[in-house]
């Protein structure tokens, strides 16, 4: 499963939406799979609206479903499901992790948001409103308060010069998966800010992230 956030359209009736990786992993055998959930865009405000002052819960009802789906089908294995995404992709493989913690495998989470405290106002606030204003929703919508939930396997990663997404959020995770001695891989690339932009570092990634997939799944 490939997880994404609020005012991104992934899924449309056009050719051309597939990523370099997606075919590397449909090349080695996997299933990929994607769902535009409620706060994505192209379906009306009520839609993209729905995960005001609330992020996390309803993209997650939304996936599970497609989960449900998924299981349905006579080719998948309903035990071999994993989750991957990158920022707040990343930070909805965080929270599905932690908040369905029976449901997924294993996943990847790279350059997440793990409290949207951490993150910068002027993208926060438009969903969140002010820590101030909003404390239950802050809390509900954060995996860093519910690491402890976190059973399956998983990888974090994070660029270690992110000016987007600060490694604050990987590192407190950390900890708090450390608090609950729950076993991790962490690797953070020198050097790289939100989105890994070096070639050689791309490669090894993918290499790393597939490895990551065979193994777990």
């Amino acid at each position: 499963m490939l997880a994404r956030g609020p005012h991104i359209q992934l899924i449309e009736n056009r050719w051309g939406l597939t990523s370099l990786s997606d075919h590397l992993y449909a090349d080695q055998g996997f299933l990929v799979w994607s769902l535009d959930n409620r706060g994505s865009w192209g379906r009306g405000h009520a839609w993209e609206s729905k995960v005001f002052k609330n992020l996390g819960h309803y993209e997650l009802e939304d996936q599970l479903a497609g989960v449900a789906y998924l299981k349905s089908l006579p080719y998948v294995d309903p035990a071999r499901i994993g989750i991957t995404g990158w920022s707040y992709g990343g930070y909805m493989t965080l929270y599905a992790l932690t908040h369905a913690p029976e449901v997924f495998k294993c996943g990847a989470a790279g350059g997440s948001v793990t409290h949207w405290k951490f993150y910068d106002s002027i993208y926060t606030e438009r969903y969140m409103r002010t820590p101030q204003e909003n404390p239950e929703g802050y809390k509900a919508a954060s995996p860093l308060e519910v690491a402890d939930k976190l059973k399956a396997k998983v990888l974090l990663i994070h660029g270690a010069a992110d000016d987007n997404v600060h490694m604050q959020n990987t590192l407190n995770f950390v900890e708090g998966l450390v608090k609950a001695r729950t076993p991790f891989e962490l690797y953070l690339q020198p050097g790289e800010r939100h989105g890994f932009g070096s070639e050689s570092v791309r490669l090894y990634l993918a290499q790393g992230m597939l490895g990551f997939f065979k193994q777990n799944l």
